[in-house]
């Protein structure tokens, strides 16, 4: 009886919400390589979540998967007791790289991502939409965070002198500041993202992990989130109130900023660096 209950409960929701019931070999591959670093309660509360976690929808010509639960209402968390102790926004814990061959090798790195301590997402640097002819050759895992310890701060203090270099006069004006993250928390975070941040942001980030402005706000690293879109996975680290997302794009190596409209569905290059966003929206 259970089981036709929630068969008929995953019915419903795939006629609200769309998705899939069904893990894709190089998905199952990804998560089975990043288990094999785990420790025996890390894998309990794996594999625990994927019993929960039972609808995956695909963003991004199939390039980002998330993972829902049939069983919570939209939005909700999974119990307290099986997710990790790492409880932040999100956080890219590991990055498989994976090859695969069909007429030709094809290189692909899958990054697992969790919010709160609960597995939220897979975001490929490619579309894998013709993989599911591939045979997966190899496989290895590089791990970035411990998903079985939290990121603390070491220190407490903002050392606003140096934000002043940085920031120049407009610094009396920055609020909500938040102590930057131990250099070996930075690094991992940087390295796991399928992006390269503006050269102005790593800077400020060595000093302060998040700060607002005016209209404007830095999320720190711990705070940067993905944003699947049809012109491809975007990773928002700043925001203007009211108006839009500030971004990069996965896979681009630049450090070029977009414009993510909150009234426009096409991401678009800003023009001016994060000084001159300070100079417009910082006062």
């Amino acid at each position: 009886m259970q089981l036709v209950t929630r068969k008929l409960r995953q019915i419903k929701t795939w006629l609200v919400f769309g998705g899939s019931f069904k893990l894709r070999p190089h998905e199952m591959r990804c998560l089975d390589e990043w288990r094999t670093t785990m420790t025996n309660e890390g894998i309990r509360l794996l594999d625990t979540q994927l019993s929960w976690l039972d609808r995956y929808k695909r963003f991004s010509q199939d390039a980002v998967i998330r993972f829902y639960s049939t069983s919570i209402a939209n939005g909700g968390q999974l119990p307290t007791e099986i997710r990790f102790p790492l409880r932040e926004d999100e956080s890219r814990v590991a990055t498989v790289y994976l090859t695969m061959h069909g007429a030709e090798e094809i290189s692909v790195k899958g990054r697992i991502v969790l919010t709160q301590g609960e597995l939220l997402a897979i975001e490929f640097n490619k579309s894998p939409r013709n993989f599911k002819t591939l045979k997966i050759l190899s496989a290895r895992v590089e791990t970035h965070l411990n998903p079985m310890m939290s990121i603390t701060e070491e220190s407490k203090i903002v050392n606003t002198k140096i934000l002043d270099s940085l920031l120049g006069r407009t610094a009396r004006f920055a609020c909500d500041l938040t102590a930057a993250l131990p250099l070996s928390k930075r690094t991992a975070i940087i390295e796991a993202l399928g992006a390269s941040l503006p050269s102005e942001y790593l800077k400020w980030i060595e000093v302060v992990d998040g700060f607002t402005i005016g209209k404007l706000k830095i999320y720190g690293l711990k705070d940067i989130w993905s944003a699947p879109r049809p012109d491809g996975l975007f990773y928002v680290f700043a925001a203007v109130q009211g108006e839009a997302d500030l971004a990069v794009k996965g896979g681009e190596g630049n450090g070029k900023i977009y414009w993510l409209g909150y009234e426009s569905s096409a991401a678009r290059v800003l023009d001016a660096d994060l000084t001159g966003m300070i100079i417009r929206y910082g006062q």
